[in-house]
């Protein structure tokens, strides 16, 4: 009769969390409509999103929740999916080229997402990002054409705004997709 029970426990167990990850992808899903605007483009971005995922070794899940910010956020500066999609793969390969772990990786994310609700990058948020992949610290003042301390010096006073990250992060793709390619 235990075996039985723990059998049964272990069932729903099982089925609780196959539930639960139906939902967060049901949930996901519905996030990611909300910025189509027909089923054809839904399934070519949520196609897009698992190319990014896959290729950075990232959860779809993660790339798709930054993906929906950046997307928010860049739209109200007039720019495109495209953009959203390059900044998030851009922002994917330079953590994982930086030596982030997977937690590391998803709580830097979330840090990022949260400045650009905000509109610019400072405290908390910047020192996440950074501890996270220090290398991110290099590549965003490169793309930005500043030394390390200037970009410090810019998220203490405020100054890395949206289109500051834009900037850099369009800048230092080509750097990072390079050192990414280099990753054994």
């Amino acid at each position: 009769l235990s075996l039985a029970y723990q059998g049964f426990n272990k069932a729903k167990d099982m089925t609780s969390l196959f539930i639960q990850t139906a939902d967060a992808i049901n949930t996901m899903n519905a996030r990611l409509k909300l910025t189509t605007t027909s089923t054809a483009h839904f399934t070519a971005l949520r196609a897009e999103i698992d190319k990014i995922a896959k290729s950075t070794y990232s959860s779809s899940d993660t790339i798709s929740n930054l993906f929906i910010n950046l997307n928010q956020s860049l739209n109200e500066m007039g720019l495109s999916q495209k953009n959203a999609l390059e900044m998030s793969e851009t922002l994917s390969k330079a953590l994982k080229a930086g030596g982030a772990s997977a937690v590391d990786a998803e709580r830097a994310i979330t840090q990022f997402s949260q400045a650009l609700s905000t509109g610019k990058l400072q405290g908390q948020d910047f020192k996440a990002m950074i501890q996270a992949a220090p290398s991110l610290l290099k590549n965003m003042a490169d793309g930005l054409g500043v030394t390390t301390g200037e970009l410090r010096a810019m998220a203490t006073e405020g100054k890395l705004t949206n289109e500051k990250l834009v900037e850099a992060f369009t800048n230092m793709k080509a750097s990072v997709d390079e050192t990414f390619e280099r990753m054994p």
